[in-house]
């Protein structure tokens, strides 16, 4: 699905070359204009992802070490991070419509045992600060103001990306593909140098 991820990885299992980057190079990328194409253009990364580890399996290498770790890492956080964000959505219905869960068996008594360990300040400091405090960071470094306001709409987009991380493994072993790239459709755009 992604011929960059497939053509990396060949470079490193035939060894045929280093793969290094150009400090000068300058490159240019078209963004999404809609929520709805990021998310498929973020789904085509991550299956042309998992779908080049399929493909290229484990082979004994620095290389295969490091990818190991940054897949462990991946799981790891998407997961984490959504059952994160599903206790938290339960404890702010909770919160919300405290009374309207006390008839339903077992959903009162979850939820006070559930913010006796994880009140919902807590859990919205957790998920919300410290996403908020790397676009700060980013807007120093960047000298870029303007990530300050879009730093407010990251979370829901981490959602998306964690979701999909996870979605696309199982589809990355079912889903055939005939390794031809289809580009999404592009706005031309004058080189602004």
């Amino acid at each position: 699905m992604i011929e960059d991820f497939n053509m990396t990885f060949e470079v490193h299992h035939k060894r045929l070359g280093r793969v290094s980057m150009r400090p000068d190079t300058k490159a240019y990328s078209q963004d999404p204009f809609t929520f709805r194409d990021y998310r498929k253009q973020v789904g085509r990364w991550t299956l042309g992802f998992w779908q080049t580890v399929r493909r290229h399996r484990v082979w004994p290498s620095f290389f295969w070490v490091a990818l190991a770790l940054y897949i462990v890492e991946v799981v790891l956080v998407s997961a984490l991070f959504l059952v994160t964000v599903a206790i938290a959505l339960f404890v702010l219905l909770g919160t919300f419509a405290g009374e309207a869960l006390t008839g339903v068996p077992f959903l009162s008594e979850g939820f006070t045992a559930v913010t006796a360990f994880l009140p919902l300040t807590a859990l919205a400091i957790g998920l919300l600060v410290p996403d908020y405090v790397l676009t700060c960071v980013m807007t120093m470094v960047r000298r870029r103001p303007s990530y300050l306001f879009y730093g407010l709409f990251f979370f829901p987009i981490r959602i998306v990306d964690s979701y999909l991380a996870l979605r696309m493994i199982p589809k990355a072993w079912t889903a055939r593909s005939d390794g031809r790239w289809s580009s999404p459709t592009r706005v031309s755009r004058r080189d602004p140098g």
